[in-house]
């Protein structure tokens, strides 16, 4: 924990939250729970989340050739779970001794398969040997998670010819490979919950799972989510779960319909704890069931007086992570604060063009902001209450990155922590003291200096992860706090190739971004957390490159380019101009809380 102490939401409070859910729901009648876009849950019958039937299996093609024979096995490799589809592209003894690997390479949806060089090839007149090549975009993990990673990737395959004259793979490399399209297409995108440290906020951290059998997914989602957080946010979230607890038997279904997860480990376990492991564990697998969730442990039930739980029972934090719906967001324009709601200045001196404004953040309550000022000598970090004096930093530089405000989490707490980084090296956190000064302390960045210069920075608005602008390309690193420090870690680029002269960046929610870019073909992008799902916005009416965005949950994304700041609601929509951003100019910079 960082030396300004955040209060904990008492576990009374948590419970009564609880208690007032529940009864709401009771009196709806036991409303259903949301489905998801991800997929479609089915109900899980009994004794069935462990087995289910496969789809029937179809083998290669008769005739085909050698090269068609490594495409097949490549994309065949992501179309069942055990990889048995792609086991039908191999001879006989090998189909029984392959030992494929828990984790899969994924390559982009056009990998080359062509014959090997002469050196490669075997000698005998009934083998050949293919080479496989394409880019590799990242692995999928043997915990589920993305690992996204570009680098091109070759592999030869030998082949041999059988006595029927068809082709089929000889000693298969243990390492699975597969497309991005085939990846995408037999596996469901499942995110497992986790808690940002000391707060009633669920984050979450995706995993993929196989689309077949849909049966077996309840009970991985469990196993999943027993094995913790994945690497990127180990040190970044509380898991209520912990080490000891487990499962008693296997994940099943009772006879009346229910999802039963009868863990264990859990005696001795506060009744807050408890609430929050039934919170993990019902929105872990809203995903993947329709069913009521029915939590035991160790033989009684998880939440006494609660047996059977949904999605619609459990406490909705978000209001602690989104800017409220009066805080319509603002724009740095010509050096003074104005609102983007009204398009005019804001009130008070930091509207007024008191300070010269380069970049603003404004806290997530609304109350603070934190600017940077140009003066002669360089930048300064201002502080203070939006509408009054903002009290100078001690931190200046030659540049300062547009400031990231730290969430309190917490229903009454005062935002007291904002963030910068410091002529493209120094990450700085600047703390409100209790005498009401602002100090700045060094964030550990060290994991982050292989990448190059910072030239932006956004924090998560739960906290848990840091977007970050640097040479390299965009990086997203996980933010772990102890007593007396705090550290960016586990940093990984993501989507490089793919989003190239990264501008600026924002968080459109917990684990999605919005991404700036010069590019003329792609100048604004929308991309996951983990590097995975990107899409890329229209670019009519906008004038690359666009230098600035902002964009939060539920509302719409803005950006600035040469021409003024343009506003659109989806990713298939015409950008518009921002109707209160008249005059605005070629600098503008628009954010909205956070």
């Amino acid at each position: 924990m960082s030396a300004v102490s955040v209060e904990r939401l008492p576990a009374r409070a948590r419970t009564a939250r609880w208690v007032a859910v529940l009864v709401a729901v009771a009196l709806l009648g036991g409303a259903c729970a949301n489905v998801p876009q991800e997929t479609q849950p089915q109900a899980i019958g009994e004794d069935d989340t462990r087995t289910g039937e496969q789809d029937e299996l179809e083998g290669p093609e008769d005739d085909l050739s050698s090269t068609e024979i490594v495409r097949g096995f490549v994309e065949a490799n992501a179309r069942s779970a055990d990889h048995e589809a792609a086991r039908l592209y191999l001879e006989d003894d090998s189909r029984e001794t392959w030992r494929p690997s828990s984790s899969m390479v994924i390559l982009d949806s056009s990998p080359d398969t062509v014959p090997a060089d002469f050196e490669e090839q075997p000698s005998k007149e009934n083998e050949t040997a293919v080479l496989l090549r394409g880019t590799q975009i990242g692995s999928l993990r043997g915990d589920g998670s993305f690992d996204p990673m570009r680098r091109e990737y070759e592999r030869v395959i030998r082949l041999r010819k059988q006595p029927n004259g068809q082709w089929r793979i000889v000693d298969p490399p243990s390492e699975v490979m597969t497309t991005e399209d085939e990846f995408t297409a037999n596996y469901l995108r499942v995110p497992l919950y986790f808690f940002a440290p000391d707060s009633d906020v669920r984050v979450p951290d995706p995993r993929y799972l196989p689309r077949r059998p849909q049966a077996g997914q309840p009970s991985k989602v469990i196993d999943l989510l027993l094995e913790g957080p994945s690497g990127s946010l180990r040190y970044a979230v509380d898991n209520p779960l912990g080490e000891d607890v487990t499962t008693e038997t296997n994940v099943t279904g009772s006879p009346d319909g229910a999802l039963v997860v009868p863990l264990t480990g859990v005696e001795g376990v506060s009744d807050e704890t408890r609430e929050r492991i039934a919170e993990q564990v019902v929105m872990s697998l809203d995903n993947v069931t329709s069913s009521r969730v029915r939590l035991r442990a160790d033989g009684a039930p998880l939440i006494q007086g609660n047996e059977d739980l949904r999605r619609a029972d459990m406490p909705d934090a978000s209001p602690l992570i989104v800017p409220s719906a009066d805080l319509p967001g603002m724009s740095v324009v010509s050096g003074a604060l104005h609102s983007l709601g009204t398009g005019g200045p804001v009130e008070g001196p930091a509207g007024e063009g008191e300070y010269d404004l380069v970049s603003a953040g404004q806290s997530l309550d609304g109350e603070q902001l934190a600017a940077v000022e140009r003066r002669d000598d360089g930048v300064h970090l201002r502080v203070g209450p939006v509408s009054g004096d903002l009290q100078r930093v001690e931190l200046e530089g030659t540049v300062l990155t547009r400031p990231t405000w730290w969430p309190t989490l917490t229903e009454d707490a005062v935002s007291n922590e904002v963030w910068t980084v410091q002529d493209g090296e120094k990450v700085v956190r600047v703390v409100q003291t209790q005498q009401g000064t602002w100090t700045p302390l060094t964030v550990d960045s060290s994991e982050l200096v292989p990448f190059g210069e910072i030239s932006g920075l956004r924090l998560s608005r739960d906290g848990t992860r840091a977007a970050v602008v640097t040479e390299d390309g965009l990086v997203i690193a996980g933010v772990e706090r102890e007593e007396n420090s705090v550290a960016l870690r586990n940093p990984r680029v993501i989507r490089e190739g793919r989003l190239v002269e990264v501008t600026d960046v924002d968080w459109m929610a917990q684990d999605t971004l919005a991404v700036a870019t010069a590019s003329e073909s792609r100048p604004v992008t929308q991309v996951s957390a983990d590097g995975f799902r990107i899409d890329s916005f229209r670019d009519t009416n906008l004038s690359p490159p666009v230098h600035a965005i902002t964009a939060a949950p539920g509302r719409s994304v803005v950006v600035s380019d040469v021409l003024g700041q343009w506003v659109t609601s989806d990713v298939g929509d015409v950008w518009q101009q921002h109707p209160n951003s008249e005059g605005a100019g070629s600098l503008a910079k628009p954010f909205y809380p956070g």
